[in-house]
């Protein structure tokens, strides 16, 4: 009974909307624990389509708490927190749905373990994680091959091709391309805008921007579609024009000249074609709220266009995003966005020694109450690597040789790596290794702010 009520809250807030969806909870409801779970959860859903995403957080987070909650709840919350712009928790929150999934999947119905790892798999496109998202598509296309009725695994094989498009060579896609186009007239129109939206994306990359136009335009007509539609492709059209050689707000397709974008990424876009740099500058503010993927595909041509933002500091969000990522999927952005990205430079640290304190162009991190963190970083910039006797000697002139000083000097290596981590978004840049310390990072000195 539970099953079929639920599998009517959901048909009917797809179809019929939140409000609907509200009545429904509240009236045909009644006060077992698991009703009452159901209640809180479909009321959580209502707030997510009404876009009230810190009022579904709270329930979400209160469903989390007590326990016993399905594995659906810790992907919602990942989706609130993407929608609030919140990165951080929407990471953590994906490495908890990661974690829960390998430890229940074995319990979950067909069709949760599909939704899950369709979630998963689009979380990792956001973060860049493209070898991975690409992985998981495949695993929804070979596990559920059988389901191939069920609307999410047409979308992964759509999903899949639009990915590898972007970063693989055609002969790795392009069989599954032709499939793709040769069925999509069986698809129902909202997934068929999908569907229709990766073949743009892999005609781009496959066959160049004029012919990706032509062959679109033989299929759907773009004035058609609803604005939120029509905005996926012009968000690709845009993003594929800005990155021929010379192009100039004089040449700006009409179509794209007359958009009018809502999102921050689509709007930077629209900036950078126009040369805007007093509207990029008003956006600054709004920046963080870009995925990392969004700042490896944006931050190299607005490098490249000297437009609107600082370039240290769109160099130190590439290389934040890139070290986040696996040494393949970091070869697949680099040769991805290669054409525009200014020449590496390292993310350089300062250690300001008035304040006690590490900076970087991204963050800060007080040492004021870590003295030996803060003695430690001095040695990195008087030295960048010591043999392990020599720095505990020089951090515990009577500590040499003792195995106790070997512990401490281990311990508080790993909570300043951590710190550096927070600066850079590089993992262990101080290395221990062969009786050695090394730091691997570009250290600083930036004494008293008030000498000049």
């Amino acid at each position: 009974m539970l099953v079929d009520l639920e599998q009517k809250l959901q048909k009917v807030l797809e179809e019929q909307g939140a409000d609907a969806c509200k009545q429904i909870v509240l009236k045909d409801l009644g006060e077992s624990p698991e009703e009452q779970r159901l209640r809180s959860y479909f009321l959580a859903k209502a707030l997510m389509w009404s876009s009230d995403y810190l009022g579904a957080v709270s329930i979400l987070k209160k469903l989390e708490r007590e326990g016993k909650a399905h594995i659906s709840v810790l992907g919602d919350l990942a989706c609130c927190y993407y929608f609030l712009g919140d990165i951080i928790a929407c990471r953590s929150t994906l490495k908890e749905l990661e974690d829960r999934y390998e430890k229940v999947f074995f319990l979950l119905s067909r069709e949760s373990r599909l939704r899950t790892l369709s979630l998963m798999a689009k979380f990792y496109e956001e973060f860049g994680r493209i070898s991975l998202a690409l992985l998981t598509y495949e695993k929804i296309i070979s596990e559920f091959d059988l389901l191939k009725e069920n609307k999410r695994v047409y979308l992964s094989i759509s999903h899949w091709v639009r990915v590898a498009s972007e970063f693989l060579p055609r002969t790795h896609w392009m069989d599954r391309y032709c499939e793709l186009k040769s069925v999509r007239s069986q698809w129902e129109s909202h997934i068929s805008i999908e569907v229709e939206h990766s073949l743009f994306l892999a005609e781009i990359y496959g066959y160049g921007l004029p012919e990706a136009l032509i062959r679109l335009n033989n299929r759907i007509s773009l004035e058609s579609l609803v604005e939120e539609d029509r905005d996926l492709f012009y968000h690709e059209w845009l993003l594929a024009w800005l990155q021929e050689d010379d192009q100039t707000v004089t040449n700006l397709p009409e179509a794209l000249l007359k958009w009018t974008p809502q999102s921050v990424d689509d709007q930077i876009l629209k900036f950078c074609a126009l040369q805007d740099r007093k509207s990029l500058e008003a956006l600054s503010d709004r920046r963080n709220e870009l995925m990392p993927a969004a700042k490896l595909r944006l931050n190299p041509l607005l490098q490249h266009r000297s437009l609107g933002f600082n370039r240290q500091v769109l160099n130190d969000e590439v290389q934040v995003a890139l070290n986040n990522l696996s040494d393949d999927e970091r070869q697949l952005w680099k040769k991805r966005i290669s054409k525009h990205l200014v020449k590496e430079i390292g993310i350089t640290i300062s250690l300001d020694l008035q304040r006690k304190e590490l900076n970087s162009s991204l963050a800060k991190v007080s040492l004021s109450r870590r003295p030996t963190s803060y003695e430690l970083c001095c040695c990195f910039i008087e030295n960048k690597s010591w043999s392990v006797d020599s720095l505990i000697e020089k951090m515990w002139p009577h500590g040499r040789g003792e195995e106790s000083f070997f512990h401490r000097l281990r311990m508080q290596l790993n909570r300043l790596n951590q710190s550096f981590f927070e600066l850079t978004g590089q993992a262990h840049l101080i290395l221990l290794q062969d009786k050695k310390v090394t730091f691997l990072g570009d250290l600083i000195e930036k004494r008293d702010s008030y000498e000049n």
